[in-house]
């Protein structure tokens, strides 16, 4: 079944039938990994992306307490100036997630809103649900995550299905403007609080599963559709000690499988 973004994309689009007669993907191009401190999954390039999804079964984060203090499982959106955020994230102790949208600046690494944030810093027009701890997640939950830019309207429409229990958040308060290209889409597990922070690690003695995501899911402005293996380009995101190749690599992601579409976080001993 699709999600609810997928839904109101096809709307935007105005057919269905324009979406699922590009549904094969093309000759896959593979380019170089990229590093993070803090991120482990996989980048698209090479087009302009106005929809990214994905599907995650939320794990249990108190089993990774050795290795790590907190983690999250996020869609994102780049352009060159600034970067959107969609996770859901979790200490290393018993508990649920939280869902939380995030904007950065690219050039300055610094925060320009969040609907977790207050003050000036928060998110435009955030709905009480967002806030209030009356919506969580728990542990064993399939979660579908999903980033929209409407290009017409200039507004960032934000999903987050819980398809275990039904529970929906949606949030289209953030407006970048017309005109913005999202030239990178992101999937992958986080670490730290922004995609340029940094985490403590100690190094399970053999690798370990953390997280699958499933049926990741592509838009480009001109309407093709696909996974991350398509006639754009996907990276792997390695998490290294310092987020070079010359680090200690820390959390890396396996190979994509279902055609393009899932893959594996497993952090490294």
């Amino acid at each position: 079944m699709r999600s609810r973004a997928i839904v109101a994309l096809v709307s935007a689009l105005g057919s269905l039938g324009v979406i699922l007669a590009l549904a094969a993907p093309a000759a896959a191009a593979t380019g170089p990994p990229f590093f993070s401190t803090e991120q482990a999954g996989y980048a698209a390039t090479g087009a302009r992306f106005q929809f990214v999804e994905t599907t995650v079964r939320l794990p249990n984060a108190a089993n990774f307490a050795s290795e790590v203090a907190g983690f999250g499982v996020s869609a994102q959106l780049w352009t060159q100036f600034r970067v959107v955020v969609l996770g859901v994230s979790n200490t290393t102790t018993a508990g649920n997630y939280n869902a939380a949208v995030a904007v950065f600046n690219r050039t300055t690494h610094a925060l320009i809103c969040s609907t977790a944030a207050s003050g000036a810093q928060k998110c435009p027009n955030v709905g009480s649900r967002w806030t209030d701890g009356s919506v969580s997640f728990a542990p064993g939950d399939d979660m579908t995550l999903a980033i929209t830019y409407d290009r017409s309207t200039g507004r960032d429409h934000f999903f987050v299905d819980d398809n275990t229990t039904g529970v929906e958040l949606f949030y289209s308060g953030y407006v970048p403007g017309t005109g913005k290209n999202y030239t990178q889409a992101r999937v992958g597990a986080e670490f730290a609080a922004s995609p340029w922070g940094t985490f403590t690690y100690t190094a399970p003695a053999a690798e370990t599963h953390l997280v699958t995501f499933r049926d990741s899911f592509l838009v480009t402005y001109s309407g093709s559709q696909s996974s991350f293996s398509s006639w754009w380009t996907h990276h792997k995101i390695v998490a290294t000690s310092d987020g070079t190749s010359a680090g200690t690599v820390e959390v890396r992601p396996h190979n994509l499988l279902n055609v393009g579409a899932n893959f594996g976080v497993y952090p490294q001993p």
